[in-house]
Formats: C-alpha cells, structure tokens, sequence
C-alpha cells in the first residue's frame, strides 16, 4: 500500500485593505470554500501563513476553519480505503441545468472506525446547484449524518442511501457520516 502524502495548501495575508482605512478579512464561507477546494483536490492540511493576532476577526475566522480541518485529520493522512476505490461506488449527479461539473467531492473512510466516513463537497462555480446528490454503494449504509461543526446546521436531505445537499456557488461543506450498524 503506498504512504500517504502530505501537501500543504498556505493562505497568505486573510486580511487585506478596504477602502482608505479599514481592514477586514474574507467571510468565513470564502476562507472555508479554498480551504475544503485544497483538501478535495489532494492537501493534507492547510496553514495560514502571516497571520497576526492582531488581525483578530481574520485570525478567529482562520482558528475556526483550522479547527474543522483538524476534526478531517485523521481521515485526510491516511490513504484512500478499498471501500471506495471505484470511482462508480460513490457517485453524483444533479437536478440542475448544469449539472455536476463544476462540483467536486473527496469520502475517506476513519482510519480506526471503517463505520465513520468524512465527505466534503465543494462547488467551483459562481453558479448555484440547487440539488446535487452523493450516492453511496449498498454496501455502506448511511445511518446517520452530521455536519463537520455541529453548530452551523448545515442543512442536508438522506433519502435511499444518497445525501442530498444544496451547494452554493464558490461554496464548500464537509459531513461525517456514520455507516448504519
């Protein structure tokens, strides 16, 4: 089985001038849409980089974010589970017009727990996808569901073993599903 590889997405300034004067930093949604687009396209893990606490609404938006990448952790440093090898046993597709293109996904599976897998969605686009579904092989029923930070609700539908989610445009979110015992 081949090592897992590190590679490492670094932010660079989370703050920047606005106006004359003030300084403010990214909303949480676009810190979070490039940190979840690194991770789907293959990083280990994310720094934020030249980040002063004196910045403290974009050093507590990047503390935020590092926290949910921290709860990823250990699904994100091992290597890509068996379960999921075929690219046809976990699969999208779309109500929309447009379809799946722009929307990209990454499951792996806990590396101590094969009942708990990680899946982040990320949309690449200035387009909303008002129903984008994650379909899961039969073999690996969902029982439960929950977002990376229980605190935002981020909303979801399960029906039939697939997820369904709305995405928004340049958008990222991530779940912990649970395998039905």
């Amino acid at each position: 089985m081949p090592k897992p590889y590190g590679l490492i997405h670094y932010f660079d300034g989370m703050a920047h001038k606005l106006g004359d004067d003030k300084w403010t930093a990214d909303d949480d949604e676009e810190i979070r849409y490039a940190v979840y687009t690194t991770l789907v396209q293959g990083a280990r893990g994310v720094m934020f980089w030249l980040l002063s606490k004196s910045e403290q609404e974009a050093f507590e938006q990047a503390e935020k974010i590092a926290e949910e990448v921290e709860t990823m952790a250990p699904y994100l440093l091992t290597s890509h589970p068996s379960v999921f090898d075929s690219p046809n046993e976990v699969y999208l597709t779309s109500t929309s017009q447009s379809g799946t293109t722009n929307v990209d996904f990454l499951v792996r599976i806990h590396p101590d727990d094969s009942d708990k897998a990680l899946v982040i969605i990320t949309n690449d686009s200035a387009e909303e996808e008002f129903g984008i579904y994650l379909h899961f092989p039969s073999s690996w029923q969902i029982g439960s569901v929950q977002g990376i930070d229980p605190n935002y609700g981020w909303s979801y539908v399960l029906n039939d073993n697939v997820l369904g989610i709305g995405v928004g445009k340049w958008w990222g979110r991530a779940f912990i599903l649970t395998k039905e015992e």
